[in-house]
């Protein structure tokens, strides 16, 4: 293995979720803990491809195994982000009701500290003019503007957001995964769907299906 080397299971997977689970407080994560994920993912979906053209009862059985194991991964990680997720807003509640200035936001990854901001800044407007207002016996302020729209970074977005393409496949094609750890597949040879245009082209690309005009 290289300086890269996969430093993600299944078992570090469970483990990081009991510990969320069994706390109170955010637990905290390797700083490179998305990259090591997203490594891990890759891994599997590489494992996957490789083992696409084995045949027989026993190919079958490792390509099987390899889909739950990305099956897996993927509920653990879901799970993960929701406790944290709950987790960070609280804490951006509490802050806001106390005015605490001073938070304890060590254990946030950076992507969980946009979050916590956005959640906290929020949080803070409404009080300001809700109960504040009310407390000082005035109305709220019902202003014309209305709120602006999030802006997601573009490779956030999801992929079903994005034009897609219909194409129809020329071979089947196991299950794999996205830019954005989205699962596709299983697809089987003439099968008809619409796909993102990145994936798509990729597909047409290596020769695995064809655009439908």
């Amino acid at each position: 293995m290289t300086d890269t080397e996969i430093k993600i299971t299944y078992d570090t997977l469970y483990d990081v979720l009991r510990r969320e689970k069994n706390s109170g407080e955010l637990q905290e994560l390797d700083e490179n803990f998305l990259a090591n994920v997203i490594a891990y993912l890759k891994e599997k979906q590489e494992l996957l491809e490789n083992k696409k053209n084995d045949q027989g009862l026993f190919g079958f059985e490792e390509k099987r195994k390899v889909v739950q194991q990305i099956d897996n991964a993927h509920k653990l990680l879901k799970d993960i982000y929701e406790w944290r997720e709950k987790k960070i807003i609280l804490l951006a509640r509490d802050v806001s009701r106390t005015n605490n200035q001073i938070a304890n936001t060590t254990n946030l990854l950076e992507s969980e500290k946009q979050l916590y901001d956005a959640v906290l800044d929020v949080l803070n407007k409404f009080r300001k003019n809700l109960i504040n207002r009310i407390l000082q016996e005035n109305l709220p302020e019902i202003g014309d503007e209305k709120p602006k729209p999030l802006k997601i970074p573009s490779e956030l977005q999801d992929e079903d957001e994005a034009d897609s393409v219909q194409i129809k496949f020329i071979e089947d094609v196991p299950v794999f995964m996205g830019p954005n750890m989205e699962r596709y597949g299983p697809y089987s040879q003439d099968q008809v769907v619409d796909l993102p245009d990145e994936i798509a082209q990729l597909m047409v690309k290596n020769n695995r299906a064809m655009v439908v005009k």
